[in-house]
């Protein structure tokens, strides 16, 4: 169980932040509000507060610093994180995104959902207990949603827990708590809890 807090009075120049969440082991749980709130800064902290045993899934695009092929990447990936990562479902993740036929293509040349698709691999592939993922069905089609939400069941049914930033729920199956944020009496609160 993770008691993910922040009582900060200071959090963002305009609000305060006064947010505690408790995630069970297996339970995701969806953070929700309009934007500009702060909820990735808020997501931020968490995993700062958590990132040894945590992965974070961002909503920038990924850094190139050296432009390879998706092949390529995958390789360096498999051979120096294979201690940290659990290689059979980075491999399922890869193959069910079907980046397994684009790995003779660049980073570069990849299309926003095919970048998130990207991203989603590196990060879920992680051996950790506990996810942070800001807005992933970012740029995914319906397809990819699925995919997206299918991986995700499968986390929660080994006893991961998820922390989710969303917007739109309709690609989201599986059982989750979601908390409603909003700025009140210049405070970064949540307004209500319901179970989906």
């Amino acid at each position: 169980m993770y008691n993910l807090k922040v009582n900060d009075p200071h959090f963002l120049p305009h609000c305060g932040c006064q947010i505690q969440l408790v995630v069970a082991s297996g339970e995701a749980v969806f953070i929700l509000g309009e934007n500009g709130l702060g909820k990735t800064t808020l997501i931020h902290r968490f995993y700062d507060e958590h990132h040894n045993h945590a992965a974070l899934i961002e909503q920038k695009s990924l850094d190139i610093f050296y432009d390879r092929t998706l092949g390529k990447l995958k390789n360096i990936f498999l051979h120096s994180a294979a201690h940290l990562i659990n290689p059979d479902f980075f491999q399922k993740c890869w193959e069910v995104f079907g980046l397994h036929r684009k790995e003779d293509r660049y980073q570069s040349s990849l299309s926003g959902g095919e970048g998130q698709a990207l991203k989603i691999c590196l990060a879920l592939a992680r051996n950790v207990p506990l996810y942070f993922l800001d807005e992933p069905s970012q740029f995914l089609d319906v397809h990819s949603k699925e995919v997206l939400n299918g991986l995700i069941q499968e986390l929660l049914a080994t006893g991961k827990s998820l922390v989710i930033i969303e917007h739109d729920l309709n690609w989201a199956t599986f059982k989750a708590t979601s908390h409603q944020l909003v700025i009140k009496e210049n405070q970064l609160q949540k307004v209500q809890i319901w179970n989906t």
